[in-house]
Order: C-alpha cells, then structure tokens, then sequence
C-alpha cells in the first residue's frame, strides 16, 4: 500500500517538474530601454505589442519604437523606446514649445526650425549637445544684408627723368583722372550679431596715370667734339703698351667714356651728348682744352666717321 503510495507521490512530481522546466523555457528575459532608463524583464510574450499588453507599458503615436508591434519576442532583445518631451526656447527672442526627441540634439532642432520657418537659425551651444541637458536655449534666425558702396581709385604719379629739362623743370605730359570701383558686401546676421561678411570689388572705370617729365640737366655747353680710339692712331700706343686703354683717371676706355678739360667739365661728371648718348667724363688729353671734348669708340672706322663737329652737351650731374 505505501509502495504505492509513494509511487504515486514520485510521478506527480515528476509531472510538476517537467512542467515546470517546460514553463521556464517559454520565458525570454529582454531588456528595455525607456527614454535611457534600462528595466530587465523575463516575459513569456510572443509579440512586442503582447509584451507592452502584459506589463502596462503605453506606446503614444509620437513615441518611437525601434521594435515593430508584431515582431517576435527572443532572448536577449532590446526595445528602445524614445518619447518626446515638452522643450521650452526662444526664437528670435520668442518664447515657444515644441515637442522633441529625448536623444535629440541641437543640429537635430536646427534642421526641424529650418523646415518649420524656411530659414536658416544659429545657436550659442554646440550643434551635438543633447536638448534634455539643456535648460535654456536661444536661436535666432539668420538673415542677409547686401551693402553696396562706390569708392575713388587714386590715380598714380609716373615721373620720366629728362636730360632735355634742366634740373627742377617738370612739364605735364598726361593729367591724372581717378577711378572709381564698386563694393558690394554680403553680411551675414543672426539676430542683431554678425557672423560673416563677404567683400567684392569691382572697378568701373580704371584710374589713368599723371605723367610729369623732370629735368636733370644741369646746364647745356655747345662744344667742339672729336672722337678717339685706345689705338695709336689716337693714343700712340699699341696692345701690350703700357697704359695701353687706360684712362686718365684709371677707368678702362670704353663707349660712353669722354675725354674734357677738367676746368671746363669737372671728371666724373654725368653727361648726355646729342649725337652720341650718355656719356661719363672719366679721360684727359693734351689736346683737350677749353671748350673741347673727345668721344671714345671702339674702332677707327666710327671714330673717323664721326669726324669733328658741334655737339650739345647737357651735364647732368
């Protein structure tokens, strides 16, 4: 009788315990994420809108879900759920509410007051802050100024050096007319701040340079004028000579050297010789007295060719 009894007692509890395992193995333990607030549940729900169903937990139709409502319950699984909260700010230093997204962040809000306005807003905090850190925000619209002004373009002063004037003479060759060129300015505000301006310039009429012609000639002598070469035809003296190219005041005898009478034209003067050019009185000769001067070159043949004449000669220093 207790044989059986016992008996009896060992199959009920083998039936609860399998029953019990086969209850266990029903349940899934899921994590839900509400707004960044974590809560682990162990639930035997097959479907997302059955595990909300079960645990009284109430989804909005602004409330985002990453889950779909008939999707399949597994072990293991994540429900994110982000609910929206009221956001007090200003815009434009108007007070209003809106309706945001618990991980939304000031970029976010941007993009949501362009749609909403059809303008562009900046804000003093960092565009990745979070709105739910936030306990008073201010954005302001931005908005475009064109600024348009005309400016004068100073003419510019070109100075020709003459030896035709004497030192100190200045004639006018072309008059100086200013210009003139537009600005234009874009300037960026937000609010009353500004964030940007952007410059561009245009020239409407270009300046025309002033022209002025300036004396340098000291005096002009009218002179007797030979010319001479380092050869012995002029000098007596042959390649290899001592001396031989050498002038008086030991420069070596080139084309724009003269020889002059130094009481006449002090040595080391700066001349311009019509005829011949600018020249540099460096050279002595026995022959040179007075009113006299001798031009080099390089070969007899342009020498002989020049000859002898009256020539003009500005001394310019």
């Amino acid at each position: 009788m207790f044989k059986k009894i016992f008996l009896l007692f060992g199959l009920l509890f083998l039936i609860f315990l399998f029953s019990s395992k086969a209850e266990a193995l029903n349940y899934k333990n899921i994590s839900v994420i509400d707004n960044g607030i974590i809560t682990n549940f162990s639930t035997d729900s097959e479907t997302v809108k059955e595990f909300f169903t079960q645990n009284n937990i109430f989804i909005s139709k602004n409330d985002f879900v990453n889950k779909k409502m008939n999707e399949q319950i597994f072990n293991g699984m994540n429900i994110e759920i982000e609910r929206p909260f009221i956001l007090k700010v200003f815009v434009d230093d108007k007070e209003k509410i809106f309706n945001v997204k618990f991980n939304d962040t000031v970029n976010d809000f941007l993009k949501v007051l362009q749609k909403e306005f059809d303008k562009e807003f900046t804000c003093a905090q960092d565009n990745d802050f979070k709105l739910r850190n936030c306990h008073e925000l201010k954005f302001y619209s931005q908005h475009t100024e064109l600024v348009e002004k005309t400016e004068i373009i100073p003419f510019e002063t070109k100075i020709i050096y003459s030896d035709k004037l004497f030192e100190n003479v200045e004639q006018v060759v072309q008059n100086g007319i200013n210009g003139e060129k537009l600005i234009t300015e874009e300037i960026i505000f937000s609010g009353n701040d500004e964030i940007s301006r952007t410059k561009n310039e245009i020239i409407i009429k270009k300046p025309i340079e002033k022209i002025i012609t300036r004396g340098i000639c000291k005096n002009v002598l009218i002179m007797n004028a030979s010319a001479y070469t380092a050869g012995f035809e002029s000098t007596g003296k042959r390649p290899g000579d001592k001396g031989y190219g050498i002038t008086a005041t030991g420069a070596k005898a080139r084309r724009g050297v003269v020889a002059v009478d130094p009481k006449v034209i002090p040595l080391g003067s700066k001349l311009f010789i019509e005829g011949y050019g600018y020249a540099t009185a460096l050279d002595t000769g026995g022959a040179i007295k007075g009113n006299k001067i001798d031009l080099f070159y390089e070969n007899l043949y342009d020498a002989k060719k020049f000859g002898r004449r009256q020539v003009k000669v500005h001394i310019l220093s």
